[in-house]
């Protein structure tokens, strides 16, 4: 059995965050951010074992453009981390994920609206999520064992597109 819902034990973790932000140009920001951590739990021997969220590195990075007037946004969103732990059941010990991967491109123009009372900022967006699908890179999010005993990968969410509208209400 690899999970006993009736047991516990106990976590140790550590880690740190570091970013850094630039603004090299008053229309331009470029962020980045890399985390390090480590998790271990305790086996019934005292043993320390990999942690089943244990999630080393981190790196985050983001690119944002704007016109001078702060009326038109692009976004560029990058991260990319070493995969989780999953239970291997054949080789009965846990191995990473593959490393993950995921991009997304946000288009943001802000409008303002004719004066009237209760409506007074208008914002239309554009945005692909998980822009590297579309080219045929999937993250996998987890495995599981079919009826034949053959390992199949489970894949995060396809890529998609959201568009839409936001408004400011002033009461």
């Amino acid at each position: 059995m690899v999970w006993n819902q009736t047991r516990s034990s106990s976590v140790v973790a550590g880690g740190a965050d570091v970013s850094c932000r630039l603004m090299p140009l008053q229309w331009a920001e470029i962020t980045a951010a890399l985390n390090v951590a480590e998790s271990r739990r305790k086996s019934d021997t005292d043993n320390n074992l990999d942690y089943e969220w244990n999630l080393p590195w981190t790196i985050r990075s983001s690119l944002h453009l704007k016109t001078i007037d702060s009326k038109v946004h692009l976004y560029i969103n990058y991260i990319r981390t070493k995969g989780l732990p999953y239970y291997d059941f054949y080789e009965k010990e846990y191995k990473p994920l593959p490393i993950y991967s995921l991009m997304d491109l946000n288009f943001q123009i802000t409008m303002q609206v004719p004066r009237q009372r209760y409506v007074n900022k208008l914002d239309c967006y554009f945005e692909l999520k998980n822009l590297f699908n579309f080219f045929g890179s999937y993250n996998v999010r987890d495995y599981y064992w079919d009826a034949k005993g053959i390992r199949q990968a489970v894949y995060f969410g396809s890529a998609r597109v959201d568009m839409g509208m936001r408004f400011g209400v002033k009461l």
